[in-house]
């Protein structure tokens, strides 16, 4: 069974303020959602834009088998800035994004995948979810 997840991957930089330190992490839906299906036997395949900040993360979902068939672009990507307040309140911000997917490039990654299974998880506006083809 083949499923294709369509969000955008993401670099999150997770800052702990008591420790003052910041460590930065692949992150993003498609990553977690990736995961969880190959557990449960699927050939995933993921589309969503991906910036220069973020191709980390494509190496690392690539390593766990997770094919990313699209969209590099030359942005930085999408950036999520979590803080961790001594109190235990977090904070996030988008502290960069990615350009948005093309219905041309939904409708093709559709194509080549064939997947029985279609997720959509954006993490903000990537996905055109009013103009899209599926």
């Amino acid at each position: 069974m083949r499923a294709l997840v369509i969000s955008a991957p993401t670099l999150d930089e997770i800052e702990f303020e008591v420790e003052r330190r910041t460590v930065k992490l692949p992150g993003g839906p498609a990553l977690f959602a990736g995961l969880a299906l190959r557990g449960l036997g699927y050939e995933v395949c993921c589309i969503g834009p991906f910036g220069l900040r973020v191709k980390d993360t494509v190496l690392f979902e690539q390593s766990l088998g997770i094919t990313r068939v699209c969209c590099e672009r030359h942005d930085k990507g999408y950036v999520m800035h979590h803080t961790y307040a001594a109190s235990g309140e977090r904070r996030t911000k988008v502290a960069s994004k990615a350009s948005p997917l093309s219905a041309e490039e939904l409708r093709s990654a559709v194509l080549r995948c064939k997947p029985d299974l279609v997720l959509v998880s954006p993490n903000f506006d990537e996905v055109p979810l009013r103009r899209s083809a599926l």
